[in-house]
């Protein structure tokens, strides 16, 4: 069965090639593992969640941080994901919460959310975007 999900991921050359473009060997920028990580919808764009309590953006063809870092979380981020439409970034930290983030300006746009008791696993937007779910380490979703 053909996945369409991933048609974005590797750009297709058709011919004889003699070698692939290389892309960046090290994306650097992060001061702490990396812990999640994820592309827009549309591919241009990779997502990083850090220990080091920050999230990045990068252009996905040239490694190159895209603005300045995330803040926001008291905490590791450890799972990110964009919205369907590209619009949002959601985050996780191991301060209990989630925030949601405007992918273009970096802002936070709304309070964190906050109900797991316990550290959030990952996060995860609905295909249509209208919905945002969670797992903690409690069982819980």
């Amino acid at each position: 069965m053909f996945d369409r999900e991933f048609t974005r991921a590797i750009k297709m050359q058709v011919g004889n090639l003699s070698s692939w473009p290389a892309l960046p060997l090290e994306w650097t920028g992060h001061t702490g593992p990396i812990q999640g990580v994820n592309y827009s919808p549309n591919g241009a764009r990779v997502v990083t969640g850090s220990n080091d309590h920050t999230i990045r953006i990068w252009d996905a063809e040239s490694g190159v941080v895209v603005g300045k870092p995330l803040t926001g979380h008291d905490g590791g981020v450890n799972s990110v994901a964009y919205s369907p439409d590209g619009c949002h970034i959601i985050s996780r930290s191991d301060d209990n919460t989630i925030q949601i983030w405007d992918a273009k300006t970096g802002a936070i746009v709304s309070d964190p959310l906050n109900g797991h008791a316990w550290r959030v696993n990952s996060v995860a937007y609905s295909p249509d975007g209208c919905h945002i779910i969670s797992g903690s380490v409690n069982r819980t979703i």
